[in-house]
């Protein structure tokens, strides 16, 4: 799952992963045991350590973004939202600066594969190439995988699964032609006159709108959006005209096939 809310302010996104054993029984036996531990080591029988008990802390998480030199981050284990009977949640924020190019976006705080240091990167905003990876260590010496060079920490641990998401499963944002609308002129009988398709408008949710912490947030959003407008060179040479889709109230621009004023729905 991906997460970010960037009306409030988040400059990242938080990608959550859960874990969950595939034998849950032994797990919930070690937790009934010692419930007071379950959030780090699961208590195994100290005589006979069952094969399968599964110990959070020997489980390493990263998220690997296939770019020209490859990047990467560690998840972390969330206590707070993990348990028995839901599973082991880990989580990684991966920052961006919102610096978008064509389809790509640019990532932030992704350790780079070959210098072995935090840089920035571009990946895809949709369908990213991204895999998460889930290591293990095994107390025999694990087979040789292919990112022990790419992620040296993972040397010496078992690359259990890798996960990659279905298509159009993850995004970080969406092209821009996807989210502003696109506007068609056709030709019409009338000398001088035309007709406008306006397809792939943005709206907004009627649960979202009627909330009464939103919509003061929305309407000051546009608000200092316009007021910046004003102060640009823009302004005295185009004047700017805004009018929420499907509502009431006279427009100044737009007009119905009549000619009339648009005021109604």
């Amino acid at each position: 799952m991906v997460e970010r809310n960037a009306a409030l302010g988040q400059d990242g996104y938080t990608i959550t992963a859960l874990i969950i054993p595939t034998d849950l029984s032994i797990v919930n036996d070690a937790i009934e045991e010692n419930p007071d531990d379950y959030t780090g080591n699961i208590p195994s029988n100290p005589n006979e350590e069952p094969e399968n008990v599964f110990t959070l802390s020997k489980v390493h998480m990263y998220l690997y973004v296939e770019t020209n030199t490859g990047h990467y981050l560690k998840f972390e284990y969330n206590p707070d939202e993990s348990g028995p009977d839901v599973g082991y949640v880990f989580n990684c924020e991966v920052k961006t600066s919102d610096i978008m190019s064509n389809d790509n976006i640019e990532l932030l705080n992704l350790t780079s594969c070959e210098s072995q240091s935090v840089s920035e990167c571009f990946t895809k905003m949709k369908n990213p190439p991204i895999k998460i990876l889930m290591f293990y260590e095994e107390p025999y010496t694990p087979p040789i995988h292919d990112y022990i060079v790419k992620i040296p920490d993972t040397n010496g641990l078992t690359l259990c699964n890798e996960f990659e998401p279905q298509d159009n499963e993850i995004y970080f944002a969406y092209p821009l032609n996807l989210i502003q609308p696109v506007v068609e002129f056709f030709p019409d009988d009338v000398p001088d006159g035309f007709k406008i398709n306006i397809s792939s408008t943005p709206v907004v949710g009627r649960d979202f709108i009627l909330d009464d912490d939103n919509l003061p947030k929305l309407l000051s959003r546009i608000n200092s959006q316009h007021e910046f407008l004003q102060t640009t060179n823009i302004t005295s040479n185009y004047s700017i005209h805004m009018k929420f889709f499907n509502t009431y109230g006279r427009s100044r621009i737009f007009t119905v096939t009549n000619g009339d004023l648009l005021n109604y729905v």
